[in-house]
C-alpha cells in the first residue's frame, strides 16, 4: 500500500495523483490533521524536534490521527508529496513503522520561507536518517544533499477542453506575480512593438504594484482554463527564480503540447530535449522575433511517458534507476 501524505487544496495535485494506477494509494490530507494552534506552540514543537523529543508530534496531531499512522504497516510505502513543514514530515515518520519514508519537494526550497535556513538545514539533517528527500532541482539537491530526479507533469491526454472562446495569441503566460511584474511587464512591451500577440495573466500578491498592466488578466485560471489557453498559443512564457536549475511545469507543458518555450533557465539547454527553434533562453539568445516567426521542431528527442506520475513512482519510490537524468543533465549540475 501506498500512502500519500499531500495537501489536496491545490488541484494539479488532485489531477495528477489521480492518474495513479500502478498500486493501490491512500491520500492522506494535511489540512485535515495539522494545525498549530498557536505561535508558542510552533516554537515549542521546534525545540522538541532539534531535541529528537517525538512526543512532540502529539501537540500537532490528534490521538486518533496517531493511530492511524501507527497502523501502516512496516512494508508500505510513504510519500510526502510536496509537503514544506518538517515538523509534520518528521512527526508522521518519527510513530510509523514504513521503511519506506520519501520526501518530494515539487517546488524549490528558495521560494519557501516559512523557515530560517539554518534552522531548515538542522532539521534536514537530523531526518535523513529517517527519511530520504528527493527534488527535481539541481541546486537544492547539490545544497541539501538530496537525491535529484525528473519533475512530473500530468497526462494531457487524458483532457480535453473547449477552446472556441479564447483568441490564438503567440505567447501565453500566467502565474503568480513573485516579484516578477517588472520583467513581465518588459517581456510583453517588447514582444507586443514586434506585432505579436501576448496573452498574459499575472495573480497579485505582497510583491505586486498598485497599478498593472491593463492588458494583464488578474485572476487565477482553473486547471482546464489553463490547457485551453496552452492549446490556443504558440509559446509558453516561465520566469524562474534566481538559482532554480531543474525543469518546471511549464517546461513539461511545451514539450508535451509541443508548444516553443520562453525561459531564463539556463539550465534547459543541457536536457536532451533542447533546441534553439523551441526554446529561448533570456539573457543568452537575442533574435526573439526570428524565433517567434519560427515552427516547432519535432524531431527532438522527448517521452512525455518518463514524466508521468506511474512512471514517476516505480523509478523513485522503489529504486529503478531514473533513465531520465542524463549526464548532460549532471553536467549541467555540476555547473551550477
Amino acid at each position: 500500500m501506498l500512502y500519500i501524505v499531500a495537501d489536496t487544496q491545490y488541484e494539479l495535485t488532485q489531477r495528477i495523483l489521480s492518474e495513479i494506477s500502478i498500486c493501490e494509494v491512500k491520500i492522506i490530507d494535511v489540512r485535515n490533521y495539522f494545525k498549530y494552534k498557536s505561535k508558542l506552540l510552533k516554537k515549542i514543537c521546534t525545540l522538541f524536534f532539534l531535541l529528537n523529543f517525538n512526543p512532540s508530534c502529539r501537540f500537532y496531531f490528534s490521538t486518533a490521527f496517531i493511530k492511524k499512522i501507527k497502523d501502516i504497516n512496516a512494508d508500505d510505502s510513504i510519500l510526502f508529496w510536496d509537503i514544506y513543514s518538517l515538523d509534520l514530515i518528521n512527526g508522521i515518520a518519527s510513530v510509523s513503522k514504513s521503511k519506506n519514508i520519501k520526501v518530494f519537494f515539487w517546488n524549490s526550497l528558495g521560494n519557501n520561507k516559512s523557515i530560517k535556513e539554518n534552522l531548515r538545514l538542522k532539521k534536514i539533517e537530523k531526518m535523513k536518517k529517517q527519511v530520504e528527500f528527493l527534488t527535481f532541482d539541481y541546486f537544492d539537491a547539490k545544497k541539501y544533499g538530496f537525491k535529484i530526479t525528473n519533475q512530473i507533469c500530468y497526462d494531457p491526454d487524458k483532457y480535453f477542453v473547449e477552446t472556441n472562446h479564447l483568441k490564438d495569441s503567440d505567447v501565453y503566460f500566467v502565474g503568480l506575480d513573485k516579484g516578477r511584474y517588472e520583467t513581465l511587464n518588459s517581456i510583453y512591451e517588447n514582444i507586443t512593438s514586434l506585432g505579436f500577440s501576448c496573452d498574459f495573466s499575472i495573480v497579485r500578491d505582497k510583491s505586486s504594484p498598485v497599478e498593472i498592466n491593463s492588458s494583464f488578466g488578474l485572476s487565477s485560471l482553473t486547471f482546464e482554463d489553463n490547457i485551453a489557453h496552452i492549446n490556443k498559443t504558440k509559446t509558453l512564457l516561465e520566469i524562474v527564480k534566481e538559482n532554480q536549475t531543474g525543469l518546471t511545469m511549464r517546461t513539461l507543458e511545451c514539450l508535451c503540447f509541443k508548444k516553443k518555450l520562453i525561459t531564463n533557465n539556463k539550465n534547459i539547454e543541457n536536457y536532451e530535449f533542447y533546441s534553439p527553434k523551441n526554446i529561448f533562453i533570456l539573457g543568452k539568445d537575442e533574435n526573439i522575433e526570428a524565433f517567434l516567426q519560427g515552427d516547432f521542431d519535432d524531431s527532438i528527442k522527448f517521452d512525455k511517458s518518463n514524466y508521468l506520475i506511474d512512471t514517476w513512482l516505480e523509478k523513485n519510490l522503489w529504486s529503478i534507476d531514473n533513465e531520465c537524468l542524463t549526464m548532460q543533465q549532471k553536467k549541467g549540475a555540476e555547473q551550477n
